[in-house]
């Protein structure tokens, strides 16, 4: 019996896992699950192009002196993978 490979299409694996790992109602070990399985993906697709936290992980207002800080108690989990422009 010959394997039958199939293909999927990662640009929309990215999409749905950035909006999982946005909403702020998934569970965190579910967040985990899925950076891990998309990482992997984008990684051994030769796609990875990079993450980013959510802004809700940075400091804001008044004690804000650099955009990229992240805040005391961020939460690792709330990540935005970047599209690979191979992908668009």
């Amino acid at each position: 019996m010959s394997a039958h490979r199939q293909t999927v299409r990662v640009l929309g694996i990215v999409r749905d896992a950035n909006n999982y790992l946005a909403n702020p109602d998934t569970p965190r070990d579910g967040r985990q699950a899925i950076i891990a399985l998309v990482s992997m993906i984008l990684l051994d697709s030769g796609n990875y192009f990079g993450f980013n936290y959510l802004r809700s992980e940075f400091l804001s207002g008044e004690m804000q002196t650099d955009r990229n800080v992240l805040r005391d108690g961020y939460d690792s989990t709330r990540v935005h993978f970047y599209i690979s422009p191979k992908l668009r």
